[in-house]
């Protein structure tokens, strides 16, 4: 519905997150299928192998807070398609949101940081 929103290495980030998250409880449910296929779509990304399929990694790409929130809102839903939530997909959600808020905590200290300097000369 977003990753119109998103430049190419977050969409394609997106993708890799959305496999990720998709295969994170050993199932790959049609609903989940169809989700993706329709990411792929949106996103101007027909054919695309999987780079990455480190979490941290694929994370990481995912820079500025409006990327962040559309990324959790996309993958919320990719998570619920199936209308099952496994504790694996539950477990990834939270580690998405703490990824999300430890970026925002460092980007804050470093705002401070900067701003403390510029004060001080």
């Amino acid at each position: 519905m977003f990753l119109n929103q998103l430049n190419l290495e977050e969409r394609k980030a997106f993708i890799e997150l959305a496999y990720y998250t998709a295969k994170i409880d050993n199932v790959f449910a049609d609903e989940e299928k169809y989700f993706i296929e329709t990411y792929k779509n949106e996103a101007g990304i027909e054919y695309y192998d999987i780079e990455n399929y480190d979490f941290d990694k694929i994370v990481s790409k995912f820079k500025n807070k409006r990327v962040k929130n559309i990324v959790l809102l996309e993958i919320t839903a990719l998570i619920y398609a199936d209308k099952k939530v496994t504790i694996e997909e539950s477990n990834l959600l939270k580690d998405l949101q703490r990824k999300a808020s430890e970026i925002w905590v460092k980007n804050y200290f470093e705002l401070l940081e900067q701003g403390s300097n510029f004060i001080n000369g």
